[in-house]
């Protein structure tokens, strides 16, 4: 079912998948006969799986831009929809699975990860880059300062909180049977080059989005666009081209709204920050604007699916438009 280089791509990384199944096994076999795991344990990994989910993310990104600190959000989104982008990519075109089970229990709360490839690990890549992430945006905002003590004892705890979501994340992936060594290591590996890529190049990107015409909008369209197409048909159906085409979507919505806002607000470049005031709005009507916020993103989320389920299979048919393998026709 796959092309022919695709397919011997996929026996290189395969080879190296399979040698790890008894290594897996034994870890959590070992882990029963030890007492590695234990029900606390096993509630802490599943729920921290939700620290890189879509709704961890719809739900905290907005609170930047809301509380004045779109660069930092901004930056976030793509740090974010990069990565699952890439290892969206990634399953698609290799289809590796993910650790037999049984043998091995699966904890998870999600029934749809279970029906995506395993290699690599997206919860990894997000955990890994964020995290870097953060540890840069505390280094710019929060410097170590040797005349003040007790501010660097909380700089170091916010730090160790940061790690610990790494960490936690990425081994919490491995105690709960999702994935195995090489899924999570070549996770740490993309999420560690996208970081590379914001840390190097999204500055210089961000300026040119904010000071040029419309060569910006139209670049950005064809580049989302051409990204999409790119993205490889997989041997079975797998959910990954939905979250690559949301995030991509998220991206051309996100750049396409900073480059007008930095058109109808020119004195907030370069760093296209949002406006806001806590001493004027006090904590009453920044809890309501957070809260009124929230409540407009499920609501337009909702109102937008709709419509859509109604739009667009009528338009499909007019129009006649190609099909990806799985996609259910617009009949």
């Amino acid at each position: 079912m796959l092309p022919a280089w695709r397919l011997s791509l996929r026996g290189l990384f395969l080879r190296a998948v399979d040698a790890e199944q008894p290594l897996l096994v034994w870890l959590q076999a070992r882990r029963h006969r030890k007492s590695y795991r234990t029900p606390g344990r096993d509630m802490f990994f599943t729920y921290t799986t939700n620290l890189g989910t879509h709704t961890f993310f719809l739900l905290t990104i907005p609170l930047l831009f809301w509380c004045g600190f779109a660069d930092v959000a901004r930056g976030l989104t793509i740090v974010m929809t990069l990565g699952v982008f890439l290892t969206g990519l990634a399953k698609d075109l290799l289809c590796l699975p993910r650790p037999l089970s049984p043998p091995i229990q699966q904890l998870t709360f999600s029934k749809s990860h279970q029906l995506e490839y395993g290699f690599p690990s997206t919860h990894t890549t997000n955990a890994v880059s964020i995290g870097l992430f953060l540890l840069a945006q505390l280094d710019e905002r929060w410097p170590y300062d040797a005349r003040h003590s007790s501010m660097n004892v909380e700089r170091l705890c916010v730090q160790a909180l940061i790690w610990l979501y790494m960490l936690s994340v990425s081994l919490g992936r491995l105690y709960c049977g999702m994935h195995g060594l090489v899924d999570v290591g070549a996770g740490a590996v993309i999420g560690i080059g996208v970081y590379e890529f914001w840390h190097r190049f999204w500055s210089d990107i961000e300026i040119w989005i904010m000071s040029h015409g419309l060569i910006v909008p139209i670049t950005i369209t064809m580049l989302c666009l051409g990204a999409i197409i790119m993205h490889p048909d997989p041997a079975e159906p797998c959910p990954c081209i939905d979250d690559s085409i949301a995030v991509i979507a998220v991206d051309l919505g996100l750049l396409l709204a900073t480059w007008h806002y930095a058109r109808s607000m020119p004195g907030t470049i370069p760093r296209g920050d949002i406006p806001f005031d806590y001493a004027r709005l006090g904590l009453l009507g920044s809890v309501a604007r957070i809260v009124l916020g929230v409540l407009i993103v499920f609501v337009w989320r909702l109102a937008v699916k709709y419509a859509c389920y109604k739009l667009l299979p009528p338009l499909y048919r007019a129009g006649h438009f190609p099909y990806r393998r799985f996609y259910m026709p617009a009949t």
